[in-house]
């Protein structure tokens, strides 16, 4: 069976709601956890993982998890799905809500969505790198499933430093 999959290269290319879903694999035999790598960062169906060679497979997860041996970098802009977020630009004037739910959520994978929602959001008016963002709307949480990892796990560290 010849199989087209897209492997991602870059923490860019995997998703928040990707991570939370591995995130919550617990107690698999290592060769389940593979397949379910596979399954979830490439986003094909268990079927189609089981059918390809065992190699491959190993190579695929290799690939993936020396993804997640780099240094975690800060990113203050970047697009998803046509619109430009940007990292709140001064936490100091951040509302109580806002570190309320920054402070509940950031070490907590089930619900890092919701942090990220909190630090990153659509930029209304950009002059340079300069940038102001929307008012913070926890009802959007859900969006942010599909912010790219690279930026997430960059703030994420930025504030566990």
């Amino acid at each position: 069976m010849n199989v087209n999959l897209r492997i991602p290269t870059t923490l860019n290319e995997i998703t928040l709601g990707q991570y939370q879903e591995y995130a919550k694999l617990e107690g698999l035999s290592e060769t389940d956890l593979q397949l379910k790598t596979v399954e979830i960062f490439c986003n094909v169906p268990p079927i189609v993982v089981r059918n390809m060679k065992a190699t491959d497979i190993v190579e695929i997860c290799s690939i993936i998890s020396g993804m997640f041996d780099t240094k975690h970098q800060l990113i203050s802009m970047f697009k998803l799905n046509g619109v430009e977020y940007g990292f709140i630009p001064s936490l100091e004037d951040m509302s109580f809500g806002e570190y309320v739910d920054l402070d509940t959520f950031i070490g907590d994978n089930d619900n890092l969505h919701r942090a990220v929602n909190v630090l990153y959001r659509p930029i209304e008016h950009r002059q340079g790198n300069r940038y102001t963002i929307k008012e913070y709307d926890p009802n959007t949480s859900e969006i942010a499933k599909d912010m790219p990892l690279d930026a997430v796990l960059g703030a994420v560290v930025f504030f566990t430093i």
